[in-house]
């Protein structure tokens, strides 16, 4: 549609393609580009009245075309496609991009600085006009689903594609541990002591291990579905909990495993051994099944109607259970029993809370939960009250642990990995599918979209001179947030943006070598 009266009237022009497009931009008042999919790729000389084919060069879907300061024009789209002309009259050219990803923005701060950001965080950067582009990662951050203390200093965290990381010195340092070849999601890991532990994931995989997770061998699980959670009741038996009601007992370490009947079809998410004999787990349908003879058998009961995702209990009488809330804009579900869950009773929470996915207790009073968008909870009264702490992220948490060396451990969504003691929220890290990076990182601003301030946290792999600027779409400077030497580790600032319209803006990490750009979108 064209318009030539500042938007106040606009008039259908024809157009040469059926497909769908996806972006536009003007080189000049005359010359402009369209691309869509299929590598659909239009173009006036007119000023928009009349549009013209022209070839690509491939069938990708092209989601985002713009022209550089120096009138270079730059296309990006699906499989990693990269299209580049020089000047408004040359031909379009692909450029190699360096990856397969689809790319589904691209923007330019100066003639030869620009980036392209897609799928599965990938980020793109030229600082040749679009010439040649480099990849700031790929992907590396990936999802950390479950993690166990094996005592002492000792974590181990395990996360999608068979990622497992280990740490000797209470998650100052982290090591990637061979996962027995599997590239499996894996979603929980218990340890009985410092050697044994076990991890389960997706498609009935289980992994062992006897020195302390330094090296994980498969094992024979019975069943092909998805196991969430594992926890041992003594040290040779340990129980894995699963979709469908799966509940699988190992009485030999987990070297070989039985079904169990639990008394539900509903996934099972979270399972805690209050002694060796006594057990109970919790299912997305709200049923709580419990067994008091050491797994042989089990007896279910509904219990909320949400699913129920995790719980602990502090002794045998006193225990708590997380889950969603029931419906949108209700309170959190939170269970909470005195009698060693012969009946339980809801305790007052909040709807700004969501979803809480783990909860681990330092002792019989005081108890942590963490859950998505960064919320994390303690009590000091075993449960019968919750109230927020301060979070370093926006990150989806999904568990939590507690080691010997009093350091508590939660892990999350983009990597996030989160070190609190009794007390408060003390460091934040990231971690990276071949490793926790020791290298800079620049995170994605909360909240996003935003409205007047929002938070921007990076890391620096050692002391470092930092600095962090703003940028609007055509390149133009509008804020310093920092200019200064700064420590290593992870750091976080909040930015206001008082004064400055709706629309979206660019902010630029520089410290030595290293060059980050992200996107942030202000909505007034």
């Amino acid at each position: 549609m064209l318009t030539t009266d500042g938007g106040i009237h606009w008039t259908l022009q024809p157009s040469p393609t059926s497909n769908n497009l996806n972006s536009i931009f003007f080189f000049d008042d005359r010359n402009g580009t369209v691309v869509g999919d299929d590598g659909t790729l239009l173009e006036t000389r007119y000023g928009g009245v009349t549009w013209s084919s022209v070839t690509s060069g491939t069938a990708a879907n092209l989601t985002s075309v713009t022209v550089t300061p120096s009138g270079a024009g730059v296309i990006v789209g699906s499989s990693g496609v990269i299209i580049r002309k020089a000047f408004v009259d040359d031909d379009w050219r692909l450029q190699s991009s360096g990856t397969t990803t689809d790319l589904e923005s691209v923007h330019f701060i100066s003639a030869n600085d620009g980036v392209s950001v897609g799928r599965n965080g990938m980020i793109l950067w030229t600082k040749d006009g679009g010439v040649t582009w480099e990849i700031k990662t790929k992907g590396l951050y990936t999802t950390l689903n479950g993690v166990a203390s094996a005592g002492g200093d000792f974590l181990t965290v395990v996360g999608n594609s068979g990622l497992i990381l280990h740490s000797s010195n209470g998650g100052q340092t982290w090591n990637v541990q061979a996962s027995g070849a599997t590239t499996q999601n894996l979603y929980g890991t218990a340890f009985s002591d410092v050697t044994s532990g076990i991890i389960v994931g997706n498609a009935g995989t289980i992994l062992g291990t006897t020195d302390g997770g330094q090296n994980w061998t498969p094992r024979t699980s019975t069943v092909t579905i998805r196991l969430n959670f594992a926890c041992f009741s003594s040290p040779q038996k340990v129980f894995a909990v699963g979709a469908s009601g799966t509940i699988l007992r190992s009485t030999d370490g987990g070297q070989t495993w039985t079904k169990r009947t639990s008394g539900t079809t509903a996934a099972l998410n979270g399972a805690f051994s209050i002694d060796s004999l006594n057990l109970v787990a919790v299912a997305s349908n709200g049923t709580i099944t419990r067994t008091a003879d050491g797994g042989e058998t089990w007896n279910a009961q509904m219990m909320a109607p949400s699913s129920l995702l995790a719980v602990w209990f502090t002794s045998p009488s006193t225990g708590v259970i997380f889950g969603t809330p029931p419906d949108i804009g209700l309170p959190t579900t939170i269970l909470r029993t005195t009698n060693g869950g012969t009946t339980w009773i809801n305790v007052r929470a909040q709807a700004s809370w969501g979803v809480i996915r783990s909860v681990a207790f330092t002792d019989a009073e005081n108890g942590y939960a963490v859950g998505d968008a960064g919320v994390m909870l303690q009590t000091k009264d075993g449960g019968a009250s919750w109230e927020t702490l301060q979070s370093p992220t926006a990150q989806n948490l999904r568990a939590i642990t507690f080691s010997g060396a009093g350091l508590l451990t939660a892990v999350g969504s983009g990597g996030a990995i989160i070190h609190t003691r009794p007390g408060g929220v003390t460091s934040a890290e990231l971690s990276a599918r071949e490793g926790i990076p020791s290298h800079f990182w620049l995170g994605q601003n909360y909240p996003n979209p935003f409205n007047p301030s929002t938070t921007i946290e990076f890391a620096i792999p050692r002391p470092l001179h930092v600095v962090l600027k703003v940028y609007n779409v055509l390149g133009e400077e509008v804020a310093t947030l920092l200019n200064d030497n700064l420590g290593s580790g992870p750091h976080k600032i909040r930015w206001d943006a008082f004064g400055l319209p709706s629309g979206i803006y660019f902010y630029r990490l520089q410290a030595a070598e290293t060059d980050e750009t992200r996107t942030l979108i202000l909505l007034r």
